[in-house]
């Protein structure tokens, strides 16, 4: 652009050069024509001169002397105004043809100048219309910038929740477990307990049985005495008091008052806080079961959200995966000049955990999987599936490294006519060793190490 300027401000110095000289000519030219006219009119009185003094020798011939002196006057004249008007020619035409070159160059100073004006339209338009696609850029760099600190915020902000999710989750499991294995051992007790109770409950009814059956035989003892030896009860227990019985019957009572004690020992203590720690016991029961219904609605909350994300990405990841598709299916031919090539997934039922398989068929060969295809082929179908997914979710730039690197030549032709094409568009930043990748450069850059250790950066602008 500097260079530009500078041969154009030097056009405009050798305008006004010529300019100048054209102006000059012009003013001697004019001298010249005036010059001419002047022995034009000299000539022309010195003829009319001639012709009078002719006219008066020929009246007077006495003066024929002095005529013959001024014809040979006139002669001198006339030979020395030839020579004036022979010079003034030779002037006149050196001034024309120095008039014709001035005004050749001049016309072709025009004409450059001219290109150059319109040159420097078309590189100014060049520039604007670059200007107008960096500012367009940069909007666009910028919203994908504030997008992507958005969805960047968005994601930590969904991380972090789902970090503590999972933590209150683990929290939440653990305590579920502890509860789970309290609840157990309490559902033990409870059991032990309620076996315990009904033991209690069996003992019980075992001693009202027993005192039952006590109060049966000591009534039906009673009745016996009072049939037997008309003995009313009050006054046995009259002659007990006094020390008054008889041995046999004493006998049989205490058998019989040994049996009951023997049976009361069996049965056991009676747990009289038992219904106490039933209450507590059903109390613990119910809180626990209240922790796991919670539980258990956070796990199916959680459960929801997956399956919402899941779907979502699904989605996404769906529609993503067929434009990319579709535009692998159009680069693949340009690189190739020919042949067709797909994605596919190897398992569609599950499309967040499946491969994706690359099939392709360049020209002259048969449809097969990139595994089977050469390096070159292999470096250009990739090649194809980067672009591919460039154009689908563009960026401001596109960095490729030695990425042609197992091209040969005519391969190298074919990557940079797509490189040519889109960077019309995009910018791309190449690192490559390839001199005819270097050729598409507009702005090249080495990097050399003149001193061990110590790299240097060389730059070359093509454009200026």
């Amino acid at each position: 652009r500097e260079e530009r300027k500078a041969r154009y401000a030097e056009a405009q110095q050798k305008r006004a050069v010529l300019e100048v000289a054209m102006s000059q000519t012009r003013t001697n030219l004019g001298s010249l024509v005036q010059e001419r006219q002047y022995l034009e009119a000299e000539l022309t009185r010195m003829t009319a001169e001639r012709r009078s003094s002719e006219d008066a020798a020929r009246e007077s011939g006495h003066a024929r002397g002095e005529e013959e002196e001024r014809v040979t006057e006139l002669v001198a004249l006339k030979e020395e105004k030839r020579a004036v008007m022979e010079a003034v020619r030779t002037k006149l035409h050196a001034a024309e043809i120095e008039w014709t070159a001035l005004d050749e160059k001049f016309r072709s100073g025009e004409a450059l100048l001219a290109g150059m004006r319109e040159s420097l339209t078309g590189k100014q338009a060049t520039i604007e219309e670059r200007r107008r696609r960096i500012a367009t850029y940069e909007e666009t760099a910028a919203g994908l910038e504030q997008a992507v600190e958005e969805g960047r915020g968005a994601i930590e902000a969904a991380a972090v929740d789902l970090a503590l999710k999972q933590e209150e989750i683990d929290r939440h499991l653990g305590e579920n477990a502890a509860m789970y294995a309290r609840l157990a051992t309490v559902e033990e007790a409870l059991k032990e307990k309620h076996r315990l109770e009904a033991d209690e409950v069996a003992r019980v009814s075992d001693l009202r049985l027993a005192a039952q059956r006590v109060e049966m035989d000591l009534e039906h003892l009673d009745s016996t005495i009072y049939q037997k030896y008309e003995i009313h009860p009050s006054e046995t227990a009259g002659r007990e008091e006094s020390g008054e019985d008889d041995d046999g019957d004493l006998d049989a009572w205490e058998a019989r008052a040994g049996e009951v004690r023997a049976r009361m020992a069996a049965i056991g203590e009676v747990n009289l806080a038992s219904l106490e720690e039933h209450r507590e016991l059903a109390e613990r029961h119910a809180f626990l079961l209240s922790q796991k219904e919670d539980l258990e609605k956070s796990l199916e909350d959680l459960a929801k959200a997956i399956q919402r994300i899941n779907r979502t990405t699904r989605e996404r990841f769906s529609a993503a995966f067929d434009n990319i598709n579709r535009k692998f299916q159009e680069i693949f031919p340009k690189l190739f000049l020919g042949g067709r090539a797909y994605l596919t997934l190897l398992d569609e039922g599950n499309l967040l955990e499946s491969g994706v398989e690359i099939v392709a068929q360049p020209p002259g060969k048969k449809l097969q999987s990139l595994n089977l295809l050469s390096g070159g082929e292999k470096a250009l179908t990739a090649i194809s599936l980067i672009f591919s997914i460039f154009l689908v979710k563009p960026s401001p730039f596109c960095l490729l490294d030695e990425a042609d690197a197992p091209l040969d030549d005519a391969n190298i032709d074919r990557f940079n006519s797509i490189v040519r094409e889109m960077s019309s568009n995009y910018q791309f930043l190449l690192i490559t060793h390839n001199k005819r990748t270097m050729e598409l450069a507009d702005v090249l850059y080495g990097i050399t190490m003149e001193k061990p250790g110590v790299s240097k950066v060389v730059s070359v602008n093509f454009q200026s």
